[in-house]
């Protein structure tokens, strides 16, 4: 056999070798053999059957120890094994999903801890269901499309931890939330077929997604702000009208995610969110700059702040009116090293929105706890 030939089939082998270990590769992880129902749920991106440690050295320096994330076959993350038994499930996007924050870590797993002393030690379930990416268009897909697939789900709460993907004056799906339907014909089907089943594909997706003009609070960095970084003195100067017509369209969004929760016969729990996006200086506020992008424009920190105090003013008209309770943590105080970017909380972080929540359902008589008289609730 000539050398030609000999590399030939050489390259050959390897290939074959290359596209077996590939179509093994998405056969194990892409949804080609699932079908059903839950072929509609990895459209919202939701991860499961998943145990991933992750290095999070390029987040929290070289001497952080690894974290482990692990979601179940129905998609969600906590220690419930039983579906029945949960009693609060948390929607929102990365600050609820918390992918960086190891498991037994997280805010859910700190606030089930003093749910269950205080009901005397029997256990008191809560149940993760944030994904990444999500904004509120994604968390109504969640309630109409995923969780009604989880066998005996039937919480008496849902909390929403929302707000900082819809602050971005979100007017629409994005596909984090949702991938858009395809049009009929045989090629579209075929194209709809890999979009939702292939593994290489949603991994590629996710890699140029990290090198997108994302917003700055999206980027799991290490993105700590220093006073030198607060540059931003005044929002826009027609950032008004478009806050407006975003709350707006966020409050009809919010009244669907509220009428789901009353419809599957569980309470909302509406929860605003601290960032580090704007800082008071003085008696005044400053803005870190170049914070989204919305319509091909630039907006700062302050503008965000605006869009998202507006939103949390509607949840906090609209959680209450609907037989629900509203939180507010935006201004609970946080401090910089509760967090490892703009918005995302290390461990300690979740430590003190566990224990904030816990003190605010024990003030508000939340999960059948006694309600505390009191002038101001958090």
């Amino acid at each position: 056999m000539s050398s030609t030939r000999q590399i030939l089939v050489l390259v050959a082998a390897s290939l074959l070798v290359l596209l077996l270990g590939l179509l093994g590769l998405e056969l194990v992880f892409g949804g080609w053999l699932r079908g059903g129902s839950w072929s509609e749920v990895d459209r919202l991106n939701v991860v499961r059957e998943r145990s991933v440690v992750y290095d999070v050295r390029r987040i929290y320096g070289p001497d952080a120890a690894p974290v482990r994330y692990t979601r179940d076959r129905y998609g969600l993350r906590g220690s419930c094994v039983d579906p029945a038994q949960v009693r609060l499930v948390t929607l929102g996007g990365s600050t609820t999903d918390q992918v960086y924050v190891s498991d037994g870590q997280t805010w859910q797993d700190r606030l089930q801890a003093h749910m269950t002393q205080a009901h005397g030690g029997g256990p008191w379930c809560i149940a993760n269901a944030g994904v990444d990416g999500h904004s509120s268009f994604g968390h109504i897909a969640a309630l109409e499309r995923w969780l009604p697939l989880v066998p005996g789900l039937r919480p008496e709460y849902v909390l929403l931890y929302i707000g900082v993907n819809d602050a971005a004056l979100r007017t629409e799906r994005a596909p984090s939330d949702l991938r858009a339907d395809e049009p009929a014909g045989w090629l579209a089907r075929l194209k709809r077929a890999v979009n939702d089943n292939s593994a290489l594909l949603r991994l590629a997706r996710r890699a140029l997604a990290a090198r997108a003009d994302a917003p700055l609070f999206a980027a799991h960095k290490l993105i700590f702000p220093t006073d030198s970084d607060y540059t931003s003195t005044a929002p826009a100067a027609d950032i008004a009208p478009l806050v407006a017509a975003s709350s707006e369209a966020f409050r009809e969004r919010l009244r669907r995610l509220l009428q789901l929760i009353e419809a599957r016969g569980a309470k909302p729990v509406c929860v605003s969110q601290p960032s580090l996006i704007y800082r008071r200086h003085g008696d005044a506020w400053r803005g870190i700059p170049d914070v989204f992008t919305y319509q091909g424009r630039k907006f700062n920190g302050l503008d965000y702040r605006l869009a998202i105090l507006s939103l949390n003013e509607v949840m906090a008209q609209e959680c209450p009116a609907a037989g629900g309770h509203y939180i507010d943590l935006e201004g609970a105080g946080f401090e910089p090293s509760h967090f490892y970017d703009c918005v995302h909380m290390n461990a300690s972080g979740a430590t003190r929105v566990g224990d904030l929540l816990a003190e605010a359902f024990r003030l508000q008589g939340i999960g059948g706890l006694r309600p505390v008289a009191t002038g101001s609730r958090p």
